[in-house]
Formats: C-alpha cells, structure tokens, sequence
C-alpha cells in the first residue's frame, strides 16, 4: 500500500514540475527580454543557454517552492511539529524521511555547478538551511503544510548529500579548473 502512495505522490509532482517549468521560463524570458543597455536579447539568451547549471538552479528552486509551499491547503501548522523523526511512524516505514532527503540532493548539487564557490560545504549547507527555513516559515506563516523539525532535519542532510555528490563528480570528473575552484 505504502507503494502505491509513493507512485502516486510521484504522479502527484507533475503538476509542480509543469508550474515550475512555466514560472521559470517566465522568469527567464523577463531577464532576456530586459533590456540592460549592454547587449541585445539574443546576445543575453546565448549567455544563458551557455548556463545550464543556473536554468537548472532556477527551476528547481521554482519548483520546491510550487511543491511545498503554493501546492499545499490550508492546515493548523503546528499540529506535528516534533514528529516523523524516526524510519518508522504509526508502525509503518516513514517514506517521507526519504522524500524529504532527496528532495534537497538536487538544489546544492545545482548550485554548485551553477555558480563557483571558495567554500562550497558552507556554500551548501547554508543554501540547505536558508532554504529550509523560507520553505517552513511559509507553511508556518501562510498556515500551508506543516511545520516541522523532522523536514528541516532532513533537508538540511540532503542539502549536504548534494555536496557529497558535487564533490564525488568533482573528483571523478576533473576538469582542468585548479582545485581551488573545484572546492577541492
């Protein structure tokens, strides 16, 4: 049964992937089409597309913040605060200890690639803490989702295991950058 919730959260996520999607190419069509007395608009999206790491930085912010906080009804916040702490809750395995890890993987990973850092473990837990943080005072303040230790938690380590993998393609993949710049 716990299978077939999974799916269909995953099903579920499709909708925030379409609205994140569009929200981020509005915001990107805003930032080629603005002009900055530099360049023309052509010149601008040819910069951006020469970024891919940052359109998919862009996106992915868009779309936690579609899926955890706009995707969300109306719910007393403070109702779980302390709980979904353990592998287990209510007998049964807590996949959203899981979701919520992996969910942050993607966000530093995207982040690190996007945008070169002295210090990228700080960088990335910064960036998982700050993150975690606008995404719960929303649901605390807008009264949309819950508020909860457990996700922050949980975020704040997929946030890292981002890094790690950051730091594992970095090493598996050099490319020719100083180690400086590798975050080495």
């Amino acid at each position: 049964m716990n299978a077939l919730r999974i799916w269909k959260d995953i099903l579920a996520q499709g909708q925030y992937l379409f609205r994140a999607g569009l929200v981020t190419a509005l915001i990107l069509l805003a930032s080629v089409l603005y002009p900055d007395g530099r360049s023309g608009a052509g010149q601008r999206l040819r910069r951006l597309l020469k970024r891919p790491w940052r359109i998919a930085f862009a996106f992915y912010c868009v779309f936690i913040l579609t899926s955890t906080v706009l995707g969300r009804s109306f719910v007393n916040p403070t109702e779980h605060v302390l709980t979904h702490f353990g592998f287990t809750h209510q007998g049964a395995f807590n996949d959203q200890l899981v979701e919520n890890i992996l969910f942050f993987i993607p966000l530093t990973f995207f982040y690190l690639n996007a945008f070169p850092v002295r210090h990228p473990f700080r960088n990335a837990l910064q960036l998982s803490v700050g993150m975690t943080l606008l995404v719960e005072m929303c649901q605390l303040l807008g009264r949309l989702g819950e508020f909860q230790l457990a996700d922050m938690a949980q975020n704040i380590v997929g946030g890292l295991l981002g890094w790690a993998l950051w730091r594992l393609t970095r090493i598996l993949f050099p490319s020719g950058r100083s180690s400086r710049e590798n975050g080495l």
